[in-house]
């Protein structure tokens, strides 16, 4: 009995002993110095007592706290319509500023290319999925088409109550959201328009500067293709950035009321007209001469928007919302309207409009956050971060900070200097899909561009006795 008791005592002692270790001190720069009386290893009693009431109910709430904050734990999916990586690297950081006002929260940011979004979007609200927040075409390829089919959140009420639109140019807001009588579905985050980018250094090199009329440009085009540049880069293989080569020159060749009726199914209205036939025309031409990149039709946008930035071409004519990418080029980079087919028309920009919505599916599951996120990105704070990186906000500053470089002066002074424009069969997919095809079909000489636009018509008159049924 004895000597089983001695071994239960011996089993004690090195029991506290590695208990001693294990809740021991922090290391001393000599590991032979002996323990102060403080230090002393404590007792069994001790190693058993409970901790002191206030010690266990902080301990609680500590644990309280993190499971608190794990409960809290929400991912926002948020859809880019858009490939542009410089400009989805400003929505990145502006998530990134919310998620630090907002801990716990994690936002997922997928970028998609326009022809994925009017394709996937609509499929996946129908479907009861889809992202929390999202930028989408203001159109009948979007937040029109979503309203009406009750997937969006209507901000109307919830912008009056929070001030949102104080600040806001109410054109913007007006344009974007014209069929819904003074109702709010999406609120756009940017002005753009399309015009001609240019490479300052190539510019210099040959003593070039930007061109007031189409003569002047179509010499520029000439002269920097027999310096063995390419003059234009075009990404035609996804077939809307030379529809945008195409509505730079209509919106110069025709009156803008003409194409405004078009996209307000105007029973009068066609696409099978001289000023658009004409302008299809010009774009053969160019491609003849060797102006627009001869490989366009198997070369993409972002690829088109390389050889751009890598000083392969001279010129690109796009969108204001690759801005931010064109920055990335070693080289200063300029804008400039494209010259007018028709000088005696008053200038409208193709594009000049407010850009992509912001808008929350009603179905989101965490929609009071959502909401939240868009009020957070059109708040004075994230447009002037915006204005900072370049974009042009639809917001009005009580004093409009300094530009972030020459080349937002230049887009900046070239919209004040244009009316309003918009993009060709916005209002009808059907026939902007048509419109993409024909675009390609001319350039590859497939059709002529009087073939190309019986076409357009067809599916325009098609489209739009169906619209009035």
């Amino acid at each position: 009995m004895m000597k089983r008791n001695l071994m239960l005592l011996a089993l004690l002692a090195m029991a506290l002993i590695v208990l001693a270790a294990c809740t021991g001190t922090p290391d001393t720069e000599d590991d032979d110095v002996g323990q102060s009386e403080t230090d002393a290893e404590p007792t069994a009693a001790e190693v058993n007592a409970e901790p002191p009431p206030d010690e266990q109910e902080e301990d609680g709430a500590v644990d309280g706290e993190a499971a608190e904050a794990e409960a809290e734990a929400v991912t926002l999916t948020f859809w880019f319509e858009g490939e542009a990586p410089a400009t989805v690297t400003i929505f990145e950081e502006a998530m990134s500023r919310f998620e630090e006002m907002h801990p716990g929260v994690t936002i997922d940011v997928l970028p998609m290319p326009f022809e994925d979004m009017v394709r996937t979007m609509p499929l996946a609200l129908d479907g009861g999925t889809g992202p929390d927040v999202a930028t989408v075409p203001p159109v009948a390829v979007g937040t029109w088409l979503y309203a009406e089919a009750g997937h969006l959140v209507d901000f109307t009420d919830i912008a009056a109550e929070g001030g949102w639109l104080e600040n806001f140019d109410e054109r913007a807001i007006e344009i974007n959201n014209a069929p819904f009588e003074g109702r709010v579905y999406g609120i756009p985050y940017e002005w753009t328009g399309v015009g001609v980018y240019y490479n300052q250094a190539i510019f210099d090199e040959l003593g070039l500067t930007p061109p007031e009329t189409m003569a002047a440009f179509e010499e520029i085009m000439a002269a920097t293709r027999d310096a063995g540049y390419l003059p234009v880069s075009v990404g035609a293989l996804d077939a809307w950035p030379l529809q945008h080569v195409w509505s730079q020159l209509a919106h110069t060749n025709m009156p803008y009321d003409g194409l405004l009726a078009l996209e307000e199914l105007d029973p009068e209205a066609s696409y099978n007209v001289p000023e658009l036939i004409e302008a299809g025309e010009k774009i053969v031409e160019w491609t003849e001469q060797g102006y627009l990149d001869p490989n366009m039709l198997s070369t993409s946008f972002v690829d088109a928007n390389n050889l751009f930035i890598n000083g392969e071409a001279a010129m690109n004519i796009g969108g204001t919302w690759v801005q931010a990418d064109f920055r990335q080029a070693g080289f200063p980079v300029g804008f400039f309207r494209t010259p007018p087919m028709n000088p005696d028309l008053p200038y409208h920009m193709g594009g000049f409009t407010p850009y992509d919505d912001l808008v929350v599916v009603a179905a989101s599951e965490n929609r009071e956050l959502a909401v939240e996120l868009v009020g957070y990105l059109i708040s004075e704070e994230n447009m002037r971060f915006f204005w900072e990186e370049g974009l042009l906000v639809p917001y009005q500053f009580a004093e409009i900070p300094e530009a972030r470089d020459q080349l937002q002066v230049d887009i900046f002074t070239a919209m004040q200097a244009s009316g309003p424009g918009h993009y060709e069969g916005n209002c009808c997919p059907e026939v902007q899909q048509t419109i993409w095809v024909k675009m390609q079909e001319m350039v590859s000489g497939d059709v002529t561009p009087e073939q190309a636009f019986v076409d357009i018509q067809e599916v325009y008159e098609e489209f739009r006795a169906a619209e009035s049924e």
